[in-house]
Parts: structure tokens; sequence; C-alpha cells
């Protein structure tokens, strides 16, 4: 069974220890004419089936059980268990056995290598000696590069769980998943050159732990280098983002589904933020827009004559739907979209809502086209390529209409379902490095130069992929590299042993920051969240000016605050696709040299990248990827033999009504 949710585990867990299949089964004698005693007669059973008979005839394992998990111990100084009885008390009492943990602490002692791990590392390359309580290294595995001796095994370490109504403990189990090599538990208390009186103080000092204070240091922090009215704007951030307050004025509201898209439009912001959308709308039924008839929002929307949403077809139908029935309360009006001109604009070659683990099917059922509003909806086709029409040219004519190929699944495939790129379409290359040295060939020269950093980017179907281009392309920027962790609690205590914090720690979600998040002076990043409309919203470009330690002092590189110096703290981000809650305290910024298809949608470059080591996965993906630019010259892509997959739904799109 494979498990495809944090707690199916524990569900697949009881039936491994139930006992074996059995049978009820007879003998019977056939010479005796009279039956004899039933309750010696029927017997229960192993039953083994043929095919397990042939199985262990055969002498296969029955089981297996791959990789060794060491449990280790987590305790406070002297607070170790210690087992005795009549004969040993004394000599338990005064020299009590090494446990795993304090063990380990002597081995970053003697250990040049150990001092190199952290506590859940140490079984991959050490074995626990239970007689000897102590660590010795591993005999067998791979050798580990630059370390004569040191063997690395395929065994796992799981810390026990802790729960945090033993706070102490609780921190120090934290201090021992980030802290590589302590020798004692005084060790784990030091940080900068200070020592701590607690483990809760060191872990606070480290910022794993969020405390009441954080909010006054951030604050203190950009007093040091920011005016007063800078400091104002980065309170009112606070406010909001902790306090779900908002306020906006306006009459035309002009809307997007993606940030980038909302960056375009004059005074546009993204739907969630303007219309107060539910974040998870996959799973409501009926759901609404969170405003009221009183509030501010409301009465403006009550006055708004005109509402343009761009990019809608990637919009979840249900959203369409709370609007309407939104404006049908707000404005008291039973006609569609309570009698207000919504101007809806996008392209059904592009891409659908993302639905998490969703079939076509699902991705299909949630599009604009399969809601019941659909049928009140006039359309207008576009006929004229905006970027070709700017370009003038007989090439970027042609670079069009072969766009129109892929968007409408036009172009001929192999036997692998497979197409192949020409190389009048695009140049390809053929590994990371070409494609980065491609879209990022000046560098070095050209890190201060805003608009040469917004003109380009590299494009990827997945987040994981996206990750790693920007880590290498970083590494070519100088300077250090400042790194921050994030601080992850479950909201509901009573689960926090079942999502111990290096758990939390390891998810990476869509639309979250990474608990790992690592920057440089100079990068461009992403903004992730809505924090001061329509300064700061989800999609905005910035560029990192200086990294402190709860504040990021930025540029902002795109918008109509374009060119304004900005500062980003650390905020509250609750995921709403989990079958838990939890929170994860972070800067809202993702690096920017490259981005994934989704979230480039609406944007034009000048120079693009498209990296399809793995290819397009869903609906449209290929389509706007290569859409972003406007001549094949500027268009690198690389591709196995030039060759990658184009995913389109022909049923969804119409090609007379492409655009409306």
């Amino acid at each position: 069974m494979l498990r495809h949710a944090v707690r199916a585990i524990k569900y697949i867990c009881k039936y491994i220890n139930k006992s074996s299949d059995q049978a009820i089964f007879n003998f019977r004698n056939t010479d005796l004419a009279n039956p004899v005693d039933e309750v010696q007669t029927y017997q229960s059973g192993r039953y083994v089936s043929s095919n397990e008979a042939v199985w262990r005839l055969l002498g296969f394992p029955l089981h297996k059980r791959h990789p060794t998990v060491t449990h280790l111990s987590v305790h406070l100084e002297n607070g170790e268990r210690v087992y005795f009885n009549e004969h040993n008390f004394h000599e338990r009492i005064t020299t009590p056995p090494k446990t795993t943990l304090t063990a380990f602490f002597d081995l970053c002692i003697r250990d040049e290598f150990a001092k190199t791990l952290l506590y859940v590392e140490v079984p991959r390359y050490y074995t626990w000696d239970a007689s000897r309580k102590t660590w010795k290294r591993r005999i067998q595995g791979t050798s580990v590069q630059d370390w004569p001796g040191v063997k690395s095994g395929d065994a796992l370490g799981r810390v026990y769980t802790v729960h945090v109504s033993n706070m102490e403990c609780f921190c120090l189990r934290m201090l021992l998943h980030h802290v590589r090599g302590p020798t004692s538990f005084n060790d784990l208390k030091k940080y900068n050159t200070q020592d701590y009186p607690t483990f809760r103080e060191a872990c606070e000092a480290r910022g794993l732990l969020e405390n009441d204070n954080h909010w006054d240091v951030t604050l203190e922090e950009a007093a040091q280098c920011r005016s007063a009215g800078k400091m104002r704007e980065l309170f009112a951030v606070l406010v909001a983002t902790c306090a779900q307050i908002r306020k906006d004025k306006g009459i035309a509201v002009a809307v997007a589904s993606s940030g980038i898209a909302a960056t375009l439009l004059n005074g546009g912001r993204t739907a969630h933020s303007v219309l107060k959308l539910p974040l998870n709308l996959a799973h409501e039924e009926m759901p609404v827009c969170n405003i009221s008839k009183n509030n501010e929002r409301g009465r403006m929307l009550q006055q708004c004559k005109l509402l343009v949403w761009d990019e809608c077809t990637m919009s979840h139908k249900r959203a369409i739907e709370a609007l309407d029935r939104t404006l049908k309360d707000i404005k008291s009006n039973p006609n569609i979209m309570g009698g207000m001109v919504v101007l809806l604009a996008g392209d059904f070659r592009q891409t659908l809502p993302v639905i998490t683990k969703g079939t076509p099917a699902d991705e299909i059922n949630a599009c604009l086209k399969a809601s019941t509003l659909w049928v009140h909806v006039k359309t207008f086709s576009l006929s004229t390529n905006m970027r070709v029409q700017l370009h003038n040219d007989v090439q970027s004519g042609q670079y069009a209409a072969a766009l129109l190929k892929i968007g409408e699944d036009r172009m001929a495939k192999d036997g692998n379902d497979m197409i192949t790129l020409d190389r009048e379409f695009c140049n390809v290359v053929h590994n990371p490095d070409d494609l980065n040295n491609f879209v990022y060939s000046e560098l070095l020269t050209n890190i201060r130069n805003r608009e040469w950093l917004c003109e380009r980017a590299i494009l990827a179907p997945t987040n994981e992929m996206v990750g790693q281009i920007n880590e290498q392309i970083m590494s070519r920027v100088e300077g250090d590299i400042v790194e921050f962790l994030s601080v992850d609690t479950v909201m509901d205590t009573e689960q926090v042993t079942s999502y111990p914090v290096e758990f939390l720690n390891s998810l990476e979600l869509s639309g979250v920051p990474s608990h790992k998040l690592r920057l440089k002076v100079g990068v461009p990043v992403l903004l992730m969240r809505n924090l001061d409309a329509p300064r700061l919203f989800n999609g905005t470009r910035l560029q990192v000016t200086h990294l402190g330690r709860n504040i990021v002092k930025a540029i902002i590189m795109t918008g109509m605050a374009k060119g304004e110096n900005v500062l980003i703290p650390r905020i509250p981000i609750i995921p709403t696709d989990l079958p838990f809650q939890f929170k994860r305290l972070q800067f809202p910024l993702k690096i920017a040299f490259a981005m994934t298809i989704n979230k480039a949608q609406g944007q034009t470059l000048k120079v693009a990248g498209i990296n399809l080591e793995k290819s397009c996965f869903s609906h449209g993906q290929l389509y706007v990827a290569c859409s972003r630019v406007s001549s094949p010259q500027n268009l690198h892509v690389l591709a196995r033999e030039g060759k990658t997959k184009n995913i389109v739904y022909k049923m969804y799109y119409s090609n007379k009504a492409s655009y409306f």
C-alpha cells in the first residue's frame, strides 16, 4: 500500500499487527458409519493459500523492513531514565549508563566527523552498541568523500517526540535538529558567543520560536535604518497581516487571477485580495466573498459600475460563482452579478485552475465553462496578437502562428506523444548550464540593473525544478548567503506529538515560503502574499537591498510603485490544503530568477528560458511558457533531443471563441 497523506500511515499500521488468515475446517473418517464428536472434529487453524505456499516453499522472504530506524532518546540533563534492581542500585545512581544523547555528546568531543552532524544524522554513519552504550563507526557502506574511514549507510534516526507542555525538553529537541556537533547540554545553549540560561531562550535567540517580542524587535530593527514614513508603513503591514484589517477605495475595480498579471493593470490587484474570496474554493460547495453590505468594501461594490477580471481562465468556477452570490446580496439585485457589468478576459489555450492531486476531469470541471454562469457570458474574440503587432516583422508573425499550433494541439506527434520543437521556433539547448547562461549571460554586470532583471526569467513546470534553478543562478551572484529559518507550529496543541517540528519544516507547499529561505543582497525575489495593495501584493517582483534578522529591505521592480523602497517583515502563513492546520512564520519571499509556468502567466518577457527536463503536465503550460516572448531569437528551451509533451484538452476550448 502507498500512503498519500500524513495521516494514512496510522491507518495502515493497524493491519500489519493483526494475526494471520484463519479458517475453520473439519476431519471426517469415512470408514465410520456415524460422525464423531463435532467439538473434536472441527479445528481452528491457519489457512495458507496456494500462492503463499509456493512462496514459502521457494524460500522467498515473507517480510522486509527497510531502512533501519534507530530511536534516539531525548531528555534534560540528569533527566534520563535509569533502570536498576536491588543489586546494582548504588552503581546506577552514581554512574548511570550512557544514553544515545549523552553518548552523542561524547562522540562529538572525540570524533571530528561527528562535529559536522546533527543528532538525527548520526545513525547513518555510526551504529549504536547497546552493550557498551557507545556509538561506533560503520564498517560497511559507502565511503564518505574527504573523510577516510567514514562509511555511510541508509539507516535513519528518529528522535522521540516531546509534547509542547514540557517546554524545556521540547526546545532541547528542537535545538538538536538545528545545532551540529554539540558537546554538552550547555553547548546547546550557546549562540553567537552568548550563553543562555534555558533551552527556550536559546531557541528564541536562534529564531526557532515565535514570541510576543517578535514584532517589537522587527520595528526596532527597522527604526535603525528607515524614516518615520517607512516605519508607519511597516507597522500598517504588521497590523494588516496579523489582525485581518484591510482598507481600500475605488469605484472601478481591476483584478487578475495571477499576481503578475495584476501588476500589468492600472491599479490592479489579485482577485483574492480585492474580493475576499475563500482560500480553499475546491472544498466549499456554495462559497461567498467575505464582504458585507455595511463595511467599506461592500459600499464600494454597491457603487461600482465595472469590474474587470483578467486571466479569469485560471480561476476556479466557484470564485466567479462566489462573486455572483455576493453582488446579488450587496446590491439587492437578483440579476446576474447583481446587475453589474463584469468584463472577463482570458485565453482558453492557457492554464486551467490548479486542483491539488486532481485529474484532467477535475480541472475541466473546475473551469469557467463548467459553471452554470457560462450560458450568460457573451464572448468577443480578439484577432490581433499585440506582442507581434508591436514588433511589426514577418518572423514575429510566423512565430505567432506556430504558437497557435501549440495552443490548439496541431503539432505533429511521434509514437511517444511528443512534439519536436523546430529550431526556427526556438533555440534548443542541451544542458541546464547553457540555458542559465543564455538567459543570464551578463548577470554580474547587470545585477544592479532592475530593468534588465525584470525582462528575463527561466520557466519550469514544477516548484522543485524552479527551486534548483534559483539556487544554481544565485550561486553566481557575489556576496554571502543569509539563511532564514521559519517557525512552524501546529495550531491544535493536541496534535503536537503527531506532527513533530522537523516534519512541519520538511513541508514544501505551493504558495508557502520554504522553511529554509536562502537569500543574497541583489537577488530578485517574488512576493508570495498580499501585504500592502496596490503596492505590495502576491506576484510583485522586488530586488533585495539589505538582509536584516527580522526585516528584508527591497526595491519594487514591477507595478505602480516601481522603484520604491519597502520593508518586508516575517508574517504568519496558514496553509489550507492539509488535513491539519499549522502556522509558518517566515518572510513571504521566493527567489525570482526562475518561476513556475503557471506563476508566469500574464508576464511579458524580452528573454525567456524554458527548462523541460520534466515535460509539462497540464493543459496549456507549454503554450503559456512559449508565448511569454514575441520572437524566437529570445526563446531558449532545454528539452531532450528537442522533444517534449504538449498537453491540451481539446474539449475545453473553442477555436472560434478562444478569447472573451
